[in-house]
């Protein structure tokens, strides 16, 4: 499910000021706006007073690293943070999840919590790896109790139970069980859109 327009304006306006100011960098290509969003991550970890901006607060509360993308519903996209086993209900900005991303795959994400909702932040980088059928039914059921139990997390700022280890993380090496979809996206991918693209004119992203 996407943010208004109105929503994914004032997010990237104030999310792309943060990685400029913590980067020290302009970026110009999406493998720069992802080299930029590790540095501030790392910036603001380590410093938590390093700025503030609107949107710092936000961004010391985000959750990344690897993620399974489970399946898109109605409302939003259902991700598990494979570290934590916590499961999270995504919306996306201008393109949807399920468009970029094969259900199941592993990737890396940073969601940020932004006026009650878990946004993944548009930068998304293939794992390079894939997850085995086990797995993925462990991730379906385990995902299916966590709704029914209030474990999904819907605002990264909920402060969430306490969960028992359920699923195992470990994942087999990609190889040609990759999609030809998946393999589009093994470079680093900024979503806009020709419409939004009118407010950002300098931006490199499509």
């Amino acid at each position: 499910m996407l943010l208004e327009p109105s929503d994914v304006a004032e997010f990237l306006n104030g999310y792309m000021d943060l990685m400029r100011d913590l980067s020290g960098r302009n970026p110009s290509s999406s493998v720069e706006w992802d080299d930029a969003r590790d540095e501030m991550l790392k910036c603001l970890e380590q410093n938590p007073d390093a700025s503030n901006h609107p949107m710092a607060q936000a961004v010391r509360q985000s959750v990344s690293g690897r993620f399974c993308f489970l399946k898109s519903y109605r409302d939003h996209c259902a991700v598990c943070h494979l570290k934590s086993n916590q499961f999270y209900a995504v919306r996306s900005l201008t393109t949807p999840l399920e468009e970029i991303i094969d259900e199941f795959s592993i990737v890396h994400l940073c969601l940020v919590p932004f006026k009650g909702m878990t946004v993944c932040d548009g930068l998304v980088r293939s794992s390079g790896t894939s997850p085995g059928r086990n797995l993925i039914k462990n991730l379906r059921d385990s995902y299916w109790a966590a709704k029914k139990e209030g474990r999904l997390i819907w605002d990264p700022l909920q402060t969430p139970k306490q969960l028992k280890p359920e699923v195992s993380t470990k994942v087999k090496a990609a190889g040609s069980s990759f999609t030809a979809k998946q393999g589009q996206y093994l470079a680093y991918i900024f979503y806009f859109t020709k419409i939004h693209r009118r407010a950002y004119p300098s931006l490199p992203f499509s």
